[in-house]
């Protein structure tokens, strides 16, 4: 990360504005770690439940405890987002079943866009492309009487600056817990563990690994179903809480919605409203037949926003 904030600073003739809002936009998702791009949603599920929403079941659970299989139907799944900044985000996905297996393989992707280069001396060295591309593949299955559950998922993450190219092997193991006389589920996984195969620099960069652990409820009067999720980032002890939960509504509509402990950091301290929507997310998902649409966004505090929408095909 240090290689990238040095480059970020040489843009200070033209696009300085654009390039520092942007990044700092994902430094402030982040909390500024290396490899950034392994912790941002690429799902608009993922934005609404503002990163967390570990155990209930979606579009990203591979990513997040990948024993969450979800769907058992074969399924595609496509996402669209756009962050601050005009850097957009983006995801497919393909989940199928054999015998008692669940597989999901995805692709994500984050392209920061193109920007102008120059050198230490403000001399013009062409523009040059950022992006982050992440190839996963995730398989869950169950025990037999179906109350343990275990996943895990790996990957290539490959992220690119300039001349610079960084990749990493991504392991994420998962186990949950389903405790249907209680309506209730518990889970553990250790998000983005794994090696750093390349880095920006010579100097070695630590993965954002975290341990989580999940706890949800399907309310008893209400079509709600809850989910708390606590994690510890090993890199920096930071540790997150995360409030999200699933509402169904008739006619095939659901509403997702979470927030997290971020909004300290991302709200702007005079304690207004705005302080109190930091950090949250919200999308409005339709399932009709063999199609589901999800739309929505993230709101990181004052004058931030993150939006898109989702499309899933069974098949």
């Amino acid at each position: 990360m240090r290689k990238r904030r040095t480059i970020i600073k040489l843009k200070f003739l033209g696009r300085q504005g654009y390039v520092i809002v942007g990044f700092l936009a994902f430094a402030v998702a982040s909390a500024q770690t290396s490899f950034s791009g392994l912790e941002v949603g690429y799902h608009i599920r993922s934005i609404a439940l503002a990163g967390g929403g570990s155990l209930l079941a979606g579009m990203a659970n591979d990513q997040l405890n990948p024993a969450v299989a979800g769907h058992s139907q074969r399924k595609a799944c496509f996402s669209w987002l756009r962050y601050p900044a005009g850097i957009q985000g983006g995801s497919a996905s393909l989940k199928d079943s054999a015998q008692r297996f669940n597989y999901t393989l995805s692709l994500r992707h984050l392209n920061y866009g193109s920007f102008d280069g120059y050198n230490e001396d403000a001399e013009p060295t062409g523009s040059y492309y950022s992006g982050d591309s992440w190839l996963t593949f995730s398989a869950a299955g169950k025990s037999s009487n179906r109350i343990l559950a275990y996943g895990i998922t790996t990957g290539i993450f490959v992220s690119q600056l300039e001349k610079y190219t960084a990749k990493v092997l991504t392991i994420t193991p998962g186990i949950l817990f389903d405790l249907k006389q209680f309506d209730m589920k518990i889970g553990l996984s250790v998000q983005n563990w794994g090696l750093a195969l390349d880095s920006y620099t010579a100097a070695s960069e630590e993965l954002p690994t975290r341990i989580v652990a999940g706890f949800s409820r399907q309310l008893a009067h209400l079509p709600l179903e809850l989910d708390f999720d606590l994690g510890y980032r090993f890199t920096d002890g930071m540790l997150s809480l995360g409030l999200s939960g699933v509402f169904a509504l008739p006619f095939g509509l659901e509403l997702i919605w979470g927030t997290s402990s971020a909004k300290i950091n991302q709200g702007s301290g005079n304690q207004n409203v705005r302080d109190l929507f930091a950090a949250s997310g919200i999308a409005l998902s339709y399932t009709v037949k063999k199609y589901s649409l999800d739309i929505g966004g993230y709101f990181y505090g004052p004058g931030a926003w993150s939006n898109g929408i989702g499309l899933g095909v069974l098949f």
